[in-house]
């Protein structure tokens, strides 16, 4: 993409018009900061200022965005709005306005200081989309009650001046948060809102925005055969009126389904096509969350180095994003699938950082055991034993009621027992292995033989060190 000069001259025209209207009022430095935008407008080239030709997307509207900036400095928030609506595009034809395009792209921050600044500054229509961008943002960082808040602001708004489109994109969106807080059928409900209005509108767009999230909401309930009926009906009307973005959200919902379904051979096939498109369109989000599914997929076909490759692509574009449940996603399975090719400090990293994003006590538990293994398997026994001990401490915060908790109890006492034996602490690794067999049950039959065995082995190494 490269930036278009077309938007230019109508923005350049208005800040004069502008300036020459309040020439009179304004301080010195305040006139410097209208030339500034101007300047930024009239004479930004990327090349100019970058030492090779530039590739991303931020790069080529920084004009924009640095004009915008100034004319915030003079409160000149028509001319601001002017800058954050304009169009920008290679041409006319495949232009969009600045403020959408950073979205797409994944310049979350950017996009939210042109919608705070704007807010309550130019018109009540202008804040409808400033409302309900701020709130998609915050549902995009795991915020779903400040997202809701400004969900609600927006749907109020839009009943009040009558835009019936407006209230379904807020309707859309109350469904989002909704679904990041669980709120499975009140989301399902928000979605149905949406489509009858997006319906009655007859915008084929809309309709199929919320024909995609109904389909995801009821895969989430596990009904499957409505979401796959919603799903079809997505990716039909997308080809239909050659919507690319919807078309590569509903490959990517109906991969989804059919991993859930436990047909992850057509679930690959089905993500490559939504990654491919993703890409070809510049949508970085949908590009990050196929990669996260297209892992899945291939973790569930045993493919491990190519799941690898899909989680690691989906971290990179998810940590630029500030997408906090891709990021969940890509480091809880990187921490796993390289525990399992024995990459163990590439594990162990991913381990480490996955505990900032978990608070159940049962996960924690889980990665406390595998960085404890993976700090074990390279030799770094006490970091093990802390890693185990912590173990037992979390354990103990379980509900009685948990299932895992006595395999969770009696694994960590066994390889706390382990990483005693390797460290040559033979008395304390057998104190631990003796409470590990009187606490195991016939639930957890195959650790007592390891517990067995490993008794054994320490019984012999006591008995020699004896008789040394």
């Amino acid at each position: 993409m490269r930036q278009s000069t077309l938007p230019q001259q109508p923005i350049l025209d208005s800040i004069s018009a502008t300036l020459s209207a309040r020439r009179s009022q304004l301080q010195p430095y305040q006139l410097a900061e209208y030339h500034a935008a101007k300047n930024w407008l009239r004479r930004y080239r990327p090349e100019r200022f970058l030492d090779s030709q530039p590739d991303d997307n931020l790069s080529q509207v920084r004009g924009y965005l640095e004009a915008f900036y100034h004319l915030s400095q003079v409160a000149d928030w028509q001319s601001a709005h002017q800058v954050a609506f304009a169009q920008v595009g290679a041409d006319a034809g495949a232009a969009q306005e600045l403020h959408e395009l950073l979205f797409i792209w994944g310049y979350y921050r950017e996009q939210q200081r042109l919608h705070e600044g704007l807010l309550y500054r130019v018109s009540p229509e202008v804040d409808l989309v400033c409302l309900s961008s701020l709130g998609s943002l915050h549902d995009v960082w795991e915020q779903p009650h400040q997202a809701i808040e400004y969900q609600r602001q927006a749907l109020a708004l839009a009943q009040r001046l009558g835009s019936e489109a407006a209230k379904g994109t807020a309707l859309s969106n109350l469904g989002h948060a909704s679904l990041s807080l669980g709120e499975l059928s009140q989301a399902i409900d928000y979605y149905q809102q949406h489509l009858k209005i997006a319906q009655a509108l007859e915008n084929l767009q809309s309709v199929g925005v919320a024909l995609g999230n109904l389909g995801n909401a009821y895969r989430l309930a596990e009904a499957y055969d409505r979401a796959l009926d919603y799903v079809q009906q997505r990716i039909e009307l997308a080809q239909t009126i050659g919507d690319r973005k919807g078309e590569g959200e509903g490959y990517s919902s109906l991969g989804s389904l059919y991993l859930q379904q436990g047909r992850p051979t057509e679930a690959v096939e089905l993500l490559e096509r939504a990654v491919a498109i993703a890409q070809q369109i510049g949508h970085r989000k949908s590009e990050c969350r196929a990669y996260g599914s297209l892992g899945l997929a291939y973790k569930a076909l045993s493919d491990k180095p190519k799941a690898v490759d899909c989680f690691e692509r989906a971290i990179a574009l998810a940590e630029l994003l500030e997408d906090r449940e891709a990021q969940r996603l890509a480091i809880l399975q990187l921490g796993e699938l390289y525990q399992q090719l024995s990459r163990y400090p590439q594990a162990m990293r991913y381990q480490q950082q996955a505990l900032a994003f978990v608070s159940d006590y049962l996960q924690v538990a889980a990665l406390l055991l595998n960085l404890g293994s993976a700090s074990r398997a390279v030799g770094q026994l006490a970091e093990a034993i802390g890693f185990y001990e912590t173990l037992l401490t979390t354990v103990a915060l379980l509900d009685e009621t948990a299932g895992e908790k006595r395999l969770l109890h009696t694994m960590g006492l066994y390889c706390l027992a382990l990483a005693h034996q390797a460290s040559g602490d033979l008395k304390t690794a057998w104190r631990y292995c003796r409470a590990a067999l009187d606490l195991a049950d016939e639930s957890t039959v195959p650790l007592i033989v390891k517990c067995l065995d490993l008794q054994q082995a320490l019984a012999e190494e006591i008995g020699k060190s004896l008789s040394a």
